[in-house]
């Protein structure tokens, strides 16, 4: 049942998420530990679109530094992605992570923006303590 609830969630989350500039990426309150373990699960993500090597990331990091932010782009950086904003073909990647309303839940949203196969919208939840509720829940939007 948490499952099935969980995926309904990703699913309504994707669904408002076509009205999302695309701009700063934000980060809510997460522990250090729960940061970490979904930034290697985004990582994850994010290599198995892209081969590492291959690919450039534009990341909109937000002005705030957290530790979701340094973790993911060091895991990025890890697997062998370029991360720079200066190349045309770049892929640019934008995140929220936040808590859910009223729920101890976090949600993690990644928009991808590439100048090839256009944008999507991926969402998945997690536990408080970082734990994945559902599969990632993912949406293709047109520009």
């Amino acid at each position: 049942m948490k499952r099935i609830a969980g995926l309904l969630l990703c699913l309504l989350l994707a669904g408002c998420a076509g009205s999302y500039n695309g701009g700063n990426s934000f980060v809510g309150v997460a522990s250090n530990e729960t940061a970490q373990q979904i930034a290697v699960d985004a990582v994850t993500y994010i290599t198995g679109l892209y081969p590492p090597g291959h690919t450039a990331i534009d990341l909109a990091a937000p002005q705030d530094r957290n530790n979701f932010s340094q973790e993911f782009e060091n895991g990025l950086r890890a697997k062998g992605f370029t991360l720079s904003g200066s190349e045309k073909d770049a892929v640019r990647v934008t995140y929220v992570l936040d808590s859910l309303s009223g729920r101890t839940s976090l949600y993690l949203k990644l928009i991808i923006s590439d100048p090839v196969k256009g944008r999507m919208t991926v969402t998945r939840t997690y536990t408080a303590v970082g734990a994945p509720e559902a599969g990632f829940s993912a949406l293709k939007t047109e520009d």
